[in-house]
């Protein structure tokens, strides 16, 4: 008998989205449960510490966990036999910083390059987000629209605390994934060749960083140019929750 564990995101992980967050677990758990030989099991992030990792060695755990300490407890899990989606190292290691210099390595057009290799686009503003994440609070994302507030803003801080993105004019097109699957959502109307091409990136950054199950925002500028400014480690996918559902069942009978 295949056994699953579906863990649960904090509330504080989840602004104004904590019951989207809960029904997409709970579809996805709903769609193993077809399976007559399933055993399936749920808990909530905050418990995950006390779990005894031997006890779920031949467990197949899926989790929307962002605490430091949950990812840990999920690492040793993973170490004692388990498998475990998104990969806890990798979610752990997904922050903003390492999401650029991933795009950077990957050949990707970063925010950055692409205000560089297109005079027009400068002097629009900054985006100054917090490097983690998790980070909920008021002003984990701000925007400056001169380089004076940046300074003014970032001041004393250490570097590696936050990411300067510049504001780039276009389309926010919002996207959604699943490695190894055919799945890929955009919310938006976008054309084929756009689709097809914001999907490859996707699929490049993701295998880069290690996250399976994924989502983000890019933007589409009016002569079509293409970069991505967020990506995310399993969103609530509330706009395509059944399709995704499925797509997670697939990779779910690969392990």
């Amino acid at each position: 008998m295949s056994k699953f564990l579906f863990i649960y995101r904090n509330e504080c992980y989840s602004p104004n989205a904590v019951e989207r967050d809960k029904a997409v677990l709970d579809a996805i758990a709903a769609n193993v449960k077809t399976d007559d030989c399933a055993c399936v099991e749920y808990a909530h992030e905050c418990d995950v510490r006390r779990f005894d990792a031997k006890q779920y060695a031949d467990y197949t755990i899926i989790h929307m966990t962002r605490s430091k300490e949950a990812l840990e407890k999920l690492l040793e899990m993973e170490r004692a036999g388990a498998t475990v989606i998104n990969n806890p190292a990798s979610v752990l290691g997904c922050n903003r910083r390492r999401i650029e210099a991933a795009m950077i390595s990957c050949g990707l057009l970063t925010p950055a390059k692409l205000v560089e290799q297109n005079p027009e686009l400068q002097d629009k503003g900054w985006w100054i987000k917090s490097a983690d994440t998790t980070d909920s609070s008021e002003n984990h994302i701000r925007f400056c629209q001169h380089s004076e507030q940046v300074s003014q803003y970032t001041g004393d801080r250490a570097e590696d605390e936050f990411l300067i993105q510049p504001h780039i004019e276009g389309i926010n097109i919002k996207f959604y994934g699943v490695l190894g699957t055919d799945f890929f959502y955009v919310k938006e109307d976008v054309s084929k060749e756009v689709h097809a091409s914001l999907h490859n990136n996707a699929t490049v950054l993701a295998q880069s960083l290690g996250i399976s199950i994924y989502g983000g925002d890019a933007i589409l500028t009016h002569d079509n140019k293409l970069t991505i400014i967020d990506f995310n480690d399993f969103p609530s996918f509330s706009v395509c929750r059944d399709e995704v559902a499925e797509a997670i069942k697939i990779i779910l009978t690969t392990y």
